[in-house]
């Protein structure tokens, strides 16, 4: 008697066909919930009445048994963990140990009415599960057709991580089978002594298997897992001659003998790659073949003859039908786990290639990044002093005439020879270059001051807090003069009460600037326009939105306008006004600056900067 769970399972190993007298029979799952008691337990037994002599009953921690209640003719084997029923307790500890939850397709198939029995809605079945549970292992004993689908149900509601462990029901019958044969021994101990040693060593030839069992199923490499098998079959049949023959996509492999390969007839490698039935008797009558196949594919072929009990054969060969599925598995397992690890092996080596490339693209690009770097700075110089020495250039010239003047001047004077007419002549040439020479060395020195400002990172004024509306004002009212000779209207949209703490020196250079910008460029040609400025105080950031009608600006010079030197009109712009104004936003306020235009249809500068990083 087994707990519900595993009716398929049992149900699968027909021990009733290979054991006579033997009954198979379930008692109520309680698994996560209270122990079943030792008097319901026999509530459900004696729903058997009559149909047994004695019942065994295998359960985990599931039974409660101090409850005072006489079993009677019962034996109950109660093992620490259910799930010793299918593979070795060392197997099963291990997963245990690593954070598992162990599932069979049994319990997998009333998932839901389980997690419903203990009043779990989701959110609460992840909370208890995730607590002590790092994934959801499934013991896959191949019953059941829905089971991978279940699994994936419930793995995907409690949003747990999984894996498969294809134990089958292999050790699970030679466990029940050792079992009945020990049952059969203890109460046959005056039978025939050769029967009882025969019994004995089939007993033991169990228990070796089973621990050759446990051992296929955490073998990953092929070799050793074939070796493993046929050491099954030598423990269970003591055969005279073992041949092992693995086939890759139906093609034969190299034979391997447990005896002297000398000693076997070398055709029976070409017999057993021919053979296409699951099992076939031998021709000496004292063994069998058998097929190894795993989902449709015949992963190798034996051959077990001059078994040591010929008389049993037929059970033998039924038991060797029974075991050899999970034998297959175990081989389709080692192929797969070796073709994986060989493709990881592959990603490996071509992630670490990849990576080489990565490291060198990274240190070609901060050679290009250096490279631009310094072509920038070189560019910069170049149009610096392009720049100043068109002034200094017109202040040289200027002052190279006014010394020749003064030359001549003085040698008319040293001889006497100078007239009213030359000295009148000279001042009002020397007026002129003078007024040429300030003019262009007023010009120079706009051009090295503004330049300086594009060094950004200069320190700048200490931090205050201020009014940003009548700081702006006080702005607007400062280049009111020079706007106002264009009819210019400025209409500045800002509340009172925005109060900021920041450098109110570098919101004089932007403002400054934007507005000169439009004076010069955007109204360019005509006598009048607007300019709107509006600025909202949200989130702890500060937007603002420049907008004028003048003349806009070409799509095919958007993408320049912040860069240095950049200018539409080189006789009035140096083209560093917007280039200062775009370092001093994202540099020293850590915000945004981006602008919209058409030609024709004004500029629009919308400016986020917020005020907790500055």
């Amino acid at each position: 008697m087994v707990c519900d769970n595993f009716v398929d399972e049992i149900a699968s190993l027909n021990l009733d066909s290979d054991f006579e007298g033997i009954v198979t029979a379930s008692f109520p799952a309680h698994c996560g919930i209270p122990s079943i008691s030792s008097s319901k337990l026999t509530d459900v037994i004696r729903e058997y009445d009559g149909a047994y002599t004695c019942c065994d009953v295998f359960s985990g921690s599931c039974i409660y048994t101090n409850d005072g209640v006489n079993l009677q003719d019962c034996t109950l084997t109660r093992l620490p963990q259910c799930f010793y029923l299918f593979a070795n307790h060392k197997i099963i500890d291990g997963y245990l140990e690593k954070g598992a939850y162990l599932l069979t397709p049994g319990w997998l198939g009333k998932w839901r009415d389980k997690i419903g029995a203990m009043g779990f809605d989701q959110e609460q079945a992840r909370e208890f599960y995730g607590e002590s549970i790092k994934r959801l292992t499934l013991l896959n004993t191949g019953v059941g057709v829905d089971t991978y689908d279940n699994f994936s149900d419930f793995a995907n509601f409690l949003n747990l991580p999984t894996d498969v462990v294809p134990v089958g029901t292999e050790y699970f019958r030679l466990f029940l089978t050792n079992f009945i044969l020990q049952r059969k021994l203890s109460v046959n101990e005056k039978r025939n002594k050769k029967d009882l040693l025969h019994e004995r060593e089939k007993s033991s030839g169990y228990a070796t298997a089973i621990d050759l069992l446990n051992t296929l199923a955490l073998t990953k490499n092929e070799p050793k897992v074939i070796r493993h098998i046929m050491d099954v079959f030598k423990m269970l049949f003591s055969p005279g001659k073992l041949f092992f023959l693995p086939l890759y996509n139906g093609k034969p492999g190299e034979i391997i003998s447990a005896q002297d390969s000398k000693s076997f007839n070398t055709n029976i490698a070409e017999s057993l790659a021919v053979f296409n039935k699951e099992y076939q008797h031998t021709l000496s009558g004292a063994g069998f073949r058998l097929s190894l196949k795993n989902r449709d594919e015949v992963l190798a072929v034996m051959e077990i003859d001059d078994i040591a009990f010929p008389q049993y054969l037929e059970p033998y060969l039924n038991m060797a039908l029974n075991i050899v599925n999970v034998c297959a598995m175990a081989l389709d397992n080692a192929r797969v786990y070796e073709k994986l690890y060989m493709q990881n092996a592959e990603i490996v080596a071509q992630n670490n290639h990849l990576q080489e490339t990565l490291d060198e693209l990274r240190l070609t690009q901060q050679q290009l990044i250096e490279a631009e770097k310094m072509a920038y700075l070189g560019n910069l110089v170049a149009e610096v002093a392009h720049e100043i020495n068109t002034p200094v250039g017109v202040g040289i010239t200027a002052a190279s005439g006014l010394t020749e003047k003064t030359k001549t001047l003085d040698g008319l004077f040293g001889e006497k020879k100078m007239k009213r007419s030359d000295l009148e002549s000279y001042l009002l040439f020397a007026d002129k270059a003078g007024a040429l020479i300030l003019n262009n060395l007023q010009r120079t020195a706009e051009l090295v001051k503004s330049f300086k400002q594009v060094a950004v990172d200069q320190a700048c004024e200490e931090k205050r807090r201020f009014h940003f509306r009548s700081h702006i004002q006080k702005i607007i009212d400062s280049l009111e003069p020079k706007l106002n000779s264009k009819n210019i209207m400025i209409n500045l949209d800002c509340e009172e009460q925005i109060e900021i703490e920041s450098c109110p020196g570098l919101y004089a250079k932007i403002f400054s600037n934007l507005l000169l910008n439009s004076f010069i460029h955007g109204f360019s040609g005509r006598d009048k326009g607007y300019i709107n400025i509006d600025v909202e105080f949200v989130n702890n950031t500060l937007h603002i939105s420049y907008r004028d009608n003048g003349c806009g600006i070409p799509e095919d010079f958007l993408p320049r306008i912040f860069d240095p030197f950049f200018t539409t009109d080189k006789q009035t712009g140096s083209g560093l006004g917007m280039h200062i104004v775009y370092n001093i936003i994202i540099q020293k306020l850590n915000g945004v600056i981006n602008c919209n235009s058409e030609q024709g249809k004004g500029v629009l500068f919308n400016i986020n900067i917020p005020m907790s990083e500055i």
